[in-house]
């Protein structure tokens, strides 16, 4: 069995490090399902811990105050700052996408309408779809001006279509964008 060095531990590390950033970057993943909030403090103090001992052992006869204090203040407030932001962009939990859209008043853009005639997708589907269905994130669109949209993806009650409709978060209502069979193609003539 292969012995594996310390250094190639700390690539393997930074590279497991970087795709689980990049799965979270691209919303693929939430990593805070895997890791609770308070594991990054504690990983942050050991690793300026560990760089203030190193100093220590360098600069053993220094008795001034040590400046990894205020790195850990620093540190500490650069990854608030940065949960701060990156919360604001992250498409949030699909429980949490259903209920907000749930929270409004239900409308239908002509459009939605058109497409729900031409593909066999009543109201009571689409009502059925936002209650049970899954956030598609590649398809959303939760940065979208005025309203964010979310695609929602499920299999209808009634006659088991696939459908995925999408839904804008407006503030006075949630709208029905459009409806699409996923399992059939139709030849709508909608505006």
């Amino acid at each position: 069995m292969a012995q594996i060095t310390k250094k190639q531990n700390i690539l393997l590390s930074t590279g497991l490090l970087l795709l689980l950033w990049l799965l979270q970057h691209f919303g693929i993943i939430d990593v805070s399902d895997y890791f609770p909030p308070n594991n990054t403090n504690s990983s942050v103090e050991v690793e300026v811990n560990t760089r203030q001992d190193k100093n220590e052992d360098n600069n053993s006869n220094t008795a001034s105050p040590s400046p990894q204090s205020k790195t850990i203040e620093e540190l500490e407030e650069t990854t608030k700052s940065k949960k701060e932001e990156a919360s604001k962009t992250r498409v949030p939990p699909p429980n949490t996408v259903n209920s907000n859209l749930l929270s409004e008043r239900l409308t239908y853009t002509r459009h939605a309408r058109c497409r729900m005639d031409c593909r066999y997708i009543s109201e009571e589907e689409v009502a059925y779809i936002l209650r049970n269905g899954k956030v598609n994130k590649r398809k959303s669109k939760p940065h979208d001006a005025p309203c964010p949209t979310y695609a929602l993806e499920g299999v209808t009650p009634k006659d088991k279509q696939e459908v995925r409709i999408v839904f804008a978060a407006c503030d006075d209502a949630t709208k029905v964008i459009t409806t699409i069979d996923l399992g059939n193609e139709y030849q709508c003539h909608c505006d």
